[in-house]
């Protein structure tokens, strides 16, 4: 097919991610309303074959689940006005967007508090609205997060009486669109190329579209265009793509852009009536750019990373020795050096923070008023006694000492704007050298003598505890490295380590995998190795020192940090505790991700959403072992953190099926609220059994969603969870149908099963299978033994 004049060379499938839909799961809108926005190409698809409308109908389906909706009654009556907005857009993107996996939220939050805005960039909060302007974020009402998965978040407002605020919404879409389409890494669309030449030429059209500041660039670069000029001017070209996009699709004003600029109105009206969909077609078939992770490799990755670079070699080496992914979570760039130099690196038996300001950032300070936590006074007041507490209870081992800084750690912080060496002064005999910051209660010197470095209270300043007093030496807490103590810096974090299966398998002894495997029963086997998989890959201990680990990481963070010592570093160990993935009470969510493959490669991922991706693509989707914080996609009990991710079954961002020990939490929270069990006493002789549903539903939960499943292939291992989900399914309603269940645990039992059956029936889909949940879990028969049972649950599956 010859490409079409609508599709920019090298065209990104990312280019149009912002063009959404929106259908809210609570304030539906109806699927015709989908189609309210047909063209002629939308008339001559109606005569498609009936394949072709199911397909349809299954990108309806996928749509619902793209859309979020967070408001409440006060803002209900303007919900429609904002879905109106989206409902002129043509639906042929919508499939685009369906495949990038994007989301739009309706919310009435602002947007500076909105969960999904914490991570912007600052460059990205000064973006220019439709007049050209940069506006506080603060008063932003609409803003489209560009990412690999894009994310449209839209204030509930009355759209209806407020055009501008609507024409706003259409810029920010716009804006999607030219940030790919019109980028250093692309050319440009000759025809739009074309467009803003003669634009130029005209006045009406330039003082409607272009900026003062462009069209001055304009007229003294002679109005010639060619590709340096479109680099130097990319958001100038950008901005004025975005404007023609508000004007023609926000209605009040599209007469203006018809009016005043005929040739874009004309330009926008081709894209709307086929451009799209030949857009779309071809994205559909080059398909390429979908899986497209946008990562930093090599030695720019390791740089931004923060880890030594002789450690990172080391580190590189031991990922090559043992087949494994090891993933870092960023490190402090205030630390790096530290390290480098021998400073030791802090484990779980201290709890202050670190300090990212002053003389002593990259350091803990004894002092939290010192630390990053700096004039938050229940923050200081905490550091503080967590400090006291880590030198009372582990003494010997932790302690305080002054703080030394030589002539290259200042050097650096001047560097790096962090402080400013200032005027000497003499204080009872003594040369002391004043160390300037932008702090408006401290001030600091440092010692010609001995370089250890002071604070007090500037005239009439009182800290956040309260405090006022003259020069006193900044302590650091220190750790006990083979009898000397040595300042602590902050450590290399480990985000995860994934195994290849090979690697778990040599950690299984010999005996006991012959006669797993040997096992002629499939289910049986699949059981077996499952076990084996837990017991020496998966299952993980409590670790009073080092956190929760099995016993194959603890070995790992040994091979880590002997690495590492072999490099010259004399501060201990630098890897002190377990992975993020086990960190339920206090999860984080970080933006980059500094990985080492198993080939030795340094590879950074620059967003949370890309992190998920790769893992999924390079780890989850391959022979590698790797289970995610089960905190995701819930309230975490400790900092009470929401973090979505990715499900590794089902694909979806979903509160996912709950493991065992989940399930049996539950449980026991529903009985300490109600004082009451799961059934009520009826002397029924069959009440022991009736008790064991729980157990099974336990057995089946931890059999469903267990990660040594990965030793199995995608579709092996979705067979099983789907299996194991009936199974619970089953047991759930039987427990529902018992006359004797209390009604305290009835509504609990009826959310897992419907949370089951949604997910299953995912399962189901990605499985490719035609068949219902429901009429699945109608054709097999439970009196049967399990191994019978799933031989004919294969044989359905198979089928269909």
């Amino acid at each position: 097919m010859t490409r079409n004049k609508f599709i920019p060379n090298k065209f990104s499938i990312i280019s149009f991610s912002v063009l959404l839909f929106a259908i809210s799961s609570s304030q539906a809108i109806e699927v015709n309303a989908m189609n309210e926005h047909y063209t002629e190409s939308d008339i001559k698809r109606n005569h498609k074959t009936e394949k072709n409308k199911t397909e349809k109908e299954k990108f309806k389906d996928s749509i619902n689940n793209l859309v979020k909706t967070e408001f409440t009654n006060e803002t209900l009556d303007k919900i429609q006005q904002t879905q109106d907005l989206l409902k002129k857009i043509p639906k042929d993107v919508l499939e685009i967007y369906s495949e990038l996996g994007g989301e739009i939220y309706f919310t009435d939050i602002d947007l500076v508090e909105h969960k999904e805005l914490q991570d912007l960039s600052e460059e990205e909060k000064n973006s220019m609205n439709s007049r050209g302007e940069k506006v506080p974020f603060a008063s932003r009402f609409v803003f489209e997060k560009k990412r690999e998965t894009p994310k449209l978040i839209i204030n509930i407002k009355d759209y209806a009486i407020n055009s501008e605020q609507s024409k706003e919404v259409y810029y920010e879409i716009g804006k999607g669109i030219s940030l790919d389409i019109i980028s250093k890494d692309k050319s440009l669309d000759p025809e739009f190329l074309n467009l803003i030449k003669s634009l130029s030429d005209d006045s009406d059209s330039s003082d409607l579209l272009f900026s003062q500041k462009f069209k001055e660039k304009l007229e003294l670069n002679n109005k010639s265009i060619d590709i340096n000029f479109i680099k130097e001017n990319l958001t100038e070209f950008q901005h004025a793509f975005s404007l023609a996009f508000s004007y023609y699709f926000a209605p009040d004003h599209r007469t203006v852009l018809e009016l005043y600029a005929p040739d874009m109105f004309e330009y926008m009206n081709k894209l709307e009536k086929g451009g799209f969909e030949e857009i779309s077609e071809s994205l559909k078939k080059e398909g390429v750019e979908k899986d497209r992770i946008d990562v930093l490799k090599g030695e720019k990755a390791l740089k931004a990373s923060g880890l030594v670079p002789e450690h990172a070699d080391a580190f590189k080496k031991t990922a090559r020795e043992l087949n494994t992914y090891i993933l870092f979570r960023p490190v402090n760039k205030l630390a790096t050096n530290l390290i480098k130099s021998g400073v030791a690196t802090k484990g779980l038996n201290v709890h202050g923070k670190s300090s990212d300001w002053g003389p002593v950032a990259g350091y803990i300070p004894f002092d939290q008023d010192l630390s990053k936590k700096h004039g938050q006074q229940l923050a200081v007041e905490k550091g503080n006694l967590e400090n006291k507490k880590s030198i009372t209870e582990h003494e010997g081992e932790i302690g305080k000492i002054p703080l030394k800084l030589d002539h290259l750690r200042i050097e650096e912080l001047k560097e790096n704007g962090i402080i400013l060496k200032g005027k000497k002064e003499i204080d009872n005999g003594k040369k002391y050298y004043l160390l300037e910051s932008n702090n408006q209660v401290y001030e600091f010197r440092i010692s010609d003598e001995n370089n250890e470095v002071q604070y007090k209270t500037k005239e009439g300043k009182i800290t956040v505890l309260g405090e006022k007093f003259n020069w006193r030496n900044i302590e650091v807490m220190a750790k006990n490295v083979e009898g000397v103590l040595k300042p602590l810096t902050a450590d290399y974090d480990l985000f995860a380590l994934a195994p290849s299966l090979t690697e778990i398998k040599k950690q299984i002894p010999q005996k006991e995998w012959d006669k797993v495997v040997n096992t002629p029963n499939s289910l049986e086997k699949q059981k077996g190795v499952t076990n084996l998989l837990i017991k020496y890959g998966i299952e993980r201990k409590p670790d009073s020192t080092k956190g929760t680990l099995s016993n194959w990481q603890k070995q790992m963070l040994d091979r880590l940090n002997e690495a590492v010592k072999y490099t010259g570093y004399t501060g201990g160990d630098v890897v002190n505790h377990g992975t993020e993935q086990d960190n339920e009470e206090f999860p984080e969510k970080d933006n980059e991700i500094f990985i080492i493959n198993p080939e030795g490669e340094f590879i950074l991922t620059k967003n949370w959403e890309m992190t998920g991706r790769f893992i999924e693509k390079n780890i989850t989707g391959k022979d590698y072992l790797y289970y995610f914080n089960r905190s995701y996609n819930k309230i975490a009990p400790g900092n009470k953190a929401y973090i979505e991710w990715t499900d590794p079954i089902t694909k979806a961002k979903i509160n996912t099926i709950p493991t065992s020990a989940e399930f049996i939490k539950n449980l026991s929270s529903i009985r300490r609220s109600s004082n009451v069990g799961v059934y009520k006493d009826s002397g029924d002789k069959d009440e022991f059994a009736k008790k064991e549903s729980a157990k099974k539903i336990a057995g089946y939960l931890s059999d469903y969603y267990n990660s040594a499943n990965h030793i199995f292939s995608q579709e092996k291992k979705r067979k099983i969870s789907i299996f194991r989900g009936i199974q619970a399914y089953n047991e759930i309603e039987n427990v529902l149908k018992s006359k004797q269940i209390a009604p305290e645990y009835k509504n609990y039992f009826q959310y897992l099963k419907e949370m089951i059956t949604n997910q299953v029936q995912l399962l189901l889909t990605h499985q490719k299978s035609n068949i219902e949940f429901k009429l699945l879990y109608k054709q097999l028969n439970f009196t049967e033994n399990e191994t019978d049972k799933f031989e004919v649950f294969q044989k359905i599956i198979d089928e269909k």
